[in-house]
């Protein structure tokens, strides 16, 4: 039997039920649910390594992402943008995280920066970075 199919089982089983069905069933206890701990809110931008690892030809490695300046201030369009493992917190708004060079790489209005300079100094870094 075909997952799909299964699940029509299913549903058609319970669709069935009665109240009289249910006569007897104890109710499970709740159980003591934990409060999530806060994390602390950034106030200044500060870059951070990212802590996602990745095992390539059996060596353990950060997973890369590719920059959020870099790509659009790549001039040949053949070349790739950068990879970092290091993102700006404070920018980063639930998954979308905001990959920023740590780097100089870039040349913006003709002075060497890193994409993180550049995205909290030249461009609008207030604003969050989405995806």
């Amino acid at each position: 039997m075909k997952r799909a199919e299964w699940f029509s089982v299913l549903q058609n089983q319970l669709l069935q039920l009665k109240a009289a069905d249910f006569v007897g069933v104890v109710i499970t206890p709740a159980t003591a649910t934990k409060k999530r701990k806060r994390s602390t809110v950034r106030l200044t931008y500060v870059l951070d390594q990212a802590e996602d690892w990745v095992t390539v030809s059996g060596v353990q490695k950060r997973r890369q992402r590719s920059c959020k300046v870099c790509a659009p201030l790549r001039t040949d369009s053949k070349k790739k943008s950068f990879a970092t493992t290091f993102f700006c917190e404070r920018c980063s708004v639930n998954n979308a995280t905001c990959w920023l060079c740590n780097k100089i790489r870039c040349q913006y209005k003709g002075v060497a920066k890193t994409c993180f300079e550049i995205w909290h100094d030249d461009f609008d870094g207030d604003s969050p970075c989405f995806g």
